[in-house]
């Protein structure tokens, strides 16, 4: 596991904890394919997880301000459950322990966007927070 410098910046009302250019890629490879793989494992029908881990191979990322009325959610992720899994369902628990943490000041990690399309690929409770307590514009790694 790498080592990070992690800097902090404040966008409307909300604090992030932020990596530089050179890092990006680096930590999306290190943590975030990582889960998307350990998902494809545990549920190989959910196609957005094997788009995403192919663009993240083809995008270069960086960190920009991004209005939250710019960014579309993948609806076929968002209506996914099966009989043992309601993605709806567990969301909505993550969103509420992500809001405890927003309540108590804790620093937010960038939302993850295909800039291609501005899909969101990885966030989504964060997403979910940040449109709860109307926040405009958010930060956001965004792939081109």
């Amino acid at each position: 596991m790498g080592s990070y410098k992690w800097k902090y910046k404040a966008l409307d009302g909300l604090t992030y904890h932020i990596l530089g250019k050179g890092m990006i890629t680096r930590y999306l490879n290190e943590f975030i394919l990582k889960e998307w793989q350990a998902d494809h494992e545990d549920h190989p029908d959910q196609p957005w997880t094997v788009a995403w881990m192919s663009a993240l191979e083809k995008l270069k990322f960086s960190l920009q301000r991004v209005p939250m009325d710019g960014i579309s959610l993948r609806q076929d992720l968002m209506c996914y459950q099966t009989p043992e899994y309601n993605f709806q369902e567990s969301l909505n628990r993550r969103v509420a322990e992500r809001e405890e943490s927003y309540f108590r000041g804790v620093s937010f990690e960038p939302l993850l966007i295909d800039g291609r399309n501005m899909q969101l690929m990885d966030g989504y409770s964060r997403y979910q927070v940040l449109l709860k307590h109307n926040h405009s514009i958010v930060y956001a790694y965004v792939g081109e």
